[in-house]
């Protein structure tokens, strides 16, 4: 029914078999790029980040952030057809990238072992919390987990934070699989033959650490707040509170930064305390935030206008959108997609002087909506394809 074929197009296939940030991240930013991204879900049910609040007309806000461009295939792995339809599509495929825990598709009968042998050049990427290896390989885990567990949580407690906004490990596991995806592929240029790709959301995070674990491992102890420059415990290197209760970041880490603004405050005396900690000289931090509470955060704005001293309002979500900055570079647009209305997307920041093969401006797929256009690539006439949605392997 179905022979042995490669993909032929000039674009990258990918078989996406991720769900939620890391892997939908990910292969949005191959999907911008021109790569053909299928999206295999789960039969009824799909990705499950489509059932995250807050919801945009009925659609999760969570999954049409993260799957434009991208096409959506339903497919039950578990049944022995669905089994057979992905080894066809891997037979296409340059690159499979998935997130279950170790050993998952091993059992199911489609792990790297098992496609490489009818795929030599496919690159397969697991992305997993903890590796492939390790006592932690089973472990179950979240952003929060891979947070504590690296050092940085203690860090960030240490100096008066708690949880950060922002899914750091998730984020860093996104980055790295995309980076090695590429690596891979470009390895692929030279030898013909793809790879296995092992990627670790706590051992992504834990790389952006370099600093400090160099810092903690420099001073032969454990890192304490009073320990670190820019964690807000410099007079330099803080925020500081305005009159209208707003706030005004200061980042003035090199000399001539400092310089310029305690000879612009008439403050000449502190130059000398550029680094200092709260602990150290309290009455220095009083006198700048007397000094900082004596404006409102736009008066600071207009005073620092042509002032070089890396001085920056502390601005909301909706200020940033509105910023002429993020407009000029393009960071955010609106995309209308059907039966939600329009929706913003923020951009991928990279900018290419020549790229041929952009993903274009597509909205994120209905569950499914590809499924029959991508049985038809693999050769599945339209009598089966009605067979196995009637069936529920697709």
């Amino acid at each position: 029914m179905r022979g042995d074929r490669q993909n032929t197009s000039s674009k990258i296939r990918i078989l996406d078999l991720t769900r939620y940030l890391p892997g939908g991240f990910c292969t949005q930013i191959w999907a911008d790029q021109g790569a053909e991204v299928i999206k295999i879900e789960e039969v009824e049910r799909g990705d499950f980040c489509r059932l995250d609040p807050p919801f945009i007309n009925g659609q999760s806000y969570y999954y049409l952030a993260l799957n434009r461009n991208k096409k959506s295939m339903t497919l039950n792995l578990k049944k022995e057809e669905g089994k057979k339809i992905f080894m066809d599509l891997a037979r296409t495929a340059d690159v499979v990238v998935e997130n279950y825990r170790p050993g998952v598709m091993d059992r199911l009968g489609l792990g790297y072992d098992r496609l490489k042998e009818i795929n030599p050049r496919l690159v397969y990427c697991a992305l997993t919390g903890y590796g492939q290896d390790g006592p932690y390989r089973e472990k179950a885990g979240h952003d929060l987990n891979f947070l504590a567990e690296s050092g940085y949580l203690d860090m960030s407690i240490k100096c008066g934070n708690k949880i950060p906004a922002l899914f750091l490990g998730d984020m860093a596991g996104t980055m790295y699989t995309a980076l090695a995806i590429a690596m891979a592929l470009l390895n692929r240029t030279r030898t013909g033959q793809g790879q296995y790709v092992d990627i670790s959301i706590f051992a992504s995070l834990f790389s952006w650490m370099t600093l400090l674990v160099g810092r903690s491992h420099a001073l032969g102890r454990p890192l304490e707040a009073k320990d670190l420059d820019h964690s807000g415990e410099s007079l330099c290197y803080n925020i500081y509170r305005t009159a209208d209760d707003r706030f005004i970041a200061l980042g003035a880490i090199e000399e001539k930064f400092w310089v310029n603004l305690c000879e612009a405050l008439a403050l000449t005396d502190l130059i000398s305390s550029q680094f200092v900690k709260r602990s150290q000289d309290p009455d220095a931090f009083a006198r700048l935030e007397k000094i900082f509470a004596g404006k409102t955060q736009q008066e600071w704005v207009a005073w620092a206008e042509g002032r070089d001293m890396c001085f920056s309002p502390v601005k909301s979500i909706a200020e940033a959108l509105a910023d002429p900055d993020l407009a000029a570079q393009n960071l955010t647009y609106m995309m209308q997609v059907p039966g939600v209305g329009e929706v913003i997307q923020v951009a991928m920041p990279m900018k290419f002087s020549f790229s041929s093969d952009a993903g274009g401006n597509n909205p994120p797929p209905a569950l499914g909506q590809h499924t029959e256009e991508i049985l038809a690539s693999i050769d599945i006439d339209e009598e089966e394809r009605k067979r196995l949605k009637v069936e529920k392997v697709v």
